[in-house]
């Protein structure tokens, strides 16, 4: 064999070693957040970074710096509200932002990793439906019904603590 052949074998050797290194780094990284995601749900403990807003007329907008927060037996609601107010106090009042007591929390396995979880809350303005579908890889969907507004959607990311 001549140098040529001798150096594009070694290219190529190399580049077949290089991708299957990824390819277990990608599988090991699936597998572990994998474990995040069923642990967050499992202990009721975990954080949706929203990024994106869908209105019930169909308006869609990305947006930053907004969040669902599940612990244990109390939903914090950090989001944005834009739609129609059947009855709303005077100035607006809180929309999608406070903090209340879950009182109902439904979850259901579902195919290809998704889980898909109910939760009922109420404060002084409203009863809420939030309807929470979260695949293994973390990626989320959440469907809010106010009694009093208009439905929304949002989607967006789990974000998992460090400990």
């Amino acid at each position: 064999m001549n140098r040529i052949s001798i150096l594009v074998l070694m290219l190529v050797a190399s580049v077949c070693i290089v991708s299957c290194a990824s390819q277990e780094e990608r599988a090991a990284q699936k597998a572990e957040t994998i474990k995040n995601v069923t642990a967050a749900l499992n202990t009721r403990k975990y954080t949706i970074d929203v990024r994106r807003m869908t209105t019930s007329k169909g308006y869609s907008k990305s947006v930053s710096g907004y969040s669902l927060v599940v612990r244990n037996d109390s939903l914090i609601s950090s989001l944005p509200y834009v739609g129609r107010a059947f009855s709303a106090p005077y100035g607006g009042g809180v929309g999608l932002g406070f903090s209340a007591p879950i009182s109902s929390y439904n979850e259901t396995v579902k195919k290809n990793g998704l889980r898909e979880i109910n939760i009922k809350v109420k404060n002084d303005e409203d009863s809420y439906s939030y309807r929470l579908q979260i695949f293994d890889n973390g990626s989320s969907s959440i469907d809010v019904q106010p009694i009093q507004r208009d439905p929304i959607s949002f989607t967006g990311e789990m974000i998992f603590e460090k400990e």
